[in-house]
């Protein structure tokens, strides 16, 4: 038995499901399940019980998950005494994060990893997602957190730690605002405000285009901003339609302030990737934050 397998079982334990928590452990439901049945045969008991509805703890599993939670805080406590014993709780990380994920996820993970431990300093450094991939090749942060396609590159380990639905955006007076979705050829008619080129959204909508056989030049590109806050208020004005990961405007579809919708027969979504070198040396700091957003915690939006 391992923390990472307490992690797991309290995780499905908090959410009554092998499916979510197998998505916010980033893994598939066969990997999650197996660590399960490894937990029960080593107690040689059913920990779970399974129905239509979701999974609940047995009894012995009750019991389980009481000692799980306290050996995982006792852990959390060894690890913040061997900081004050080793002065490593006033290190600093730097970490570079494209728009979405520094915008509007990694302020509320940070805030999270910082009531554990308060004396944590975190730089983080927002830019598009090519520029992230840059800084993480030059040494100049830890380590990045970027949107958009996985990829390979001999220096670096790339890691997919998450994944957002992408969808068109559009003021709430647009003639869109009452429709769910339309259709590519629709699409190409309406006036497009992207953001510049290198940005993760704008390369996954213009290679979606690409493959439905609709080249750049036949689109309706209007205006080009280089901050996703400045698409977000030209949309709102009505100067014309963009793409988002569905996260990033949950807020503003909520004050009505934006509608979104999605394409018929194309489904856009954005995977989240961990970027850093092979070659990195980690601080324990660093190495305890890694961990922490692509454990239980995940990255989960502000």
């Amino acid at each position: 038995m391992n923390l990472y397998q307490f992690e797991l079982f309290c995780q499905i334990a908090k959410v009554r499901s092998f499916t979510k928590a197998a998505k916010l452990m980033h893994l598939t439901q066969p990997a999650i399940s197996s660590q399960v049945q490894v937990m029960e045969n080593f107690y040689g008991t059913k920990l779970f019980e399974r129905s239509a509805t979701g999974v609940k703890l047995t009894p012995a599993g009750e019991l389980v998950y009481k000692y799980a939670q306290h050996f995982l805080a006792e852990h959390e406590k060894l690890e913040r005494e061997l900081d004050n014993l080793m002065g490593t709780n006033a290190q600093t990380i730097v970490i570079g994060a494209s728009s979405t994920i520094g915008n509007f996820a990694l302020p509320c993970n940070v805030w999270s990893f910082k009531e554990k431990y308060p004396e944590a300093n975190i730089r983080i450094e927002v830019e598009n997602s090519k520029k992230i991939i840059e800084l993480v090749l030059e040494d100049k942060v830890d380590f990045g957190l970027a949107e958009g396609p996985e990829f390979s590159h001999p220096d670096l380990e790339v890691k997919k730690v998450g994944e957002s639905q992408v969808v068109i955006i559009t003021s709430p007076n647009h003639e869109l605002s009452s429709s769910n979705s339309i259709t590519i050829e629709e699409l190409k008619k309406l006036p497009l405000i992207l953001r510049e080129p290198g940005s993760s959204v704008r390369e996954v909508f213009i290679e979606a285009t690409k493959k439905a056989g609709i080249p750049a030049k036949d689109l309706n590109i209007v205006l080009e901003l280089g901050s996703f806050q400045g698409v977000l208020e030209a949309v709102k004005k009505g100067h014309g339609i963009s793409f988002s990961c569905i996260e990033a405007v949950k807020k503003e579809y909520h004050r009505q302030e934006l509608h979104y919708l999605t394409l018929k027969d194309m489904e856009l979504s954005m995977p989240f990737l961990l970027i850093y070198r092979k070659d990195r040396t980690f601080s324990p700091l660093a190495k305890r934050f890694l961990r922490f957003i692509i454990g239980p915690a995940a990255l989960e939006f502000c």
